[in-house]
């Protein structure tokens, strides 16, 4: 049974590739403080997995930003 278990929680490659590419976007992105970073990171992370894609997102929220789709970026929104 235990050799069953340890099948079933060993990552494989792929896996610990995705998780340290995960890893490294989490660094990337803690660093980054304002739109134009976000926004230079914007093409990186389309060619890159759906889950990236949502650390961008996630980091933008927490700058407050908001994504403008005409232009194709995030914008720090206008006051009310």
């Amino acid at each position: 049974i235990q050799q069953i278990k340890d099948r079933l929680n060993a990552m494989t490659e792929e896996q610990r590739e995705a998780q340290a590419v995960l890893e490294k976007w989490r660094e990337t992105l803690a660093d980054v403080e304002d739109a134009a970073g976000i926004n230079s990171l914007i093409e990186s992370a389309k060619e890159s997995s759906r889950a990236v894609q949502v650390l961008l997102n996630d980091r933008a929220s927490v700058l407050g930003l908001t994504f403008d789709k005409k232009a194709g970026e995030y914008i720090v929104p206008k006051a009310a």
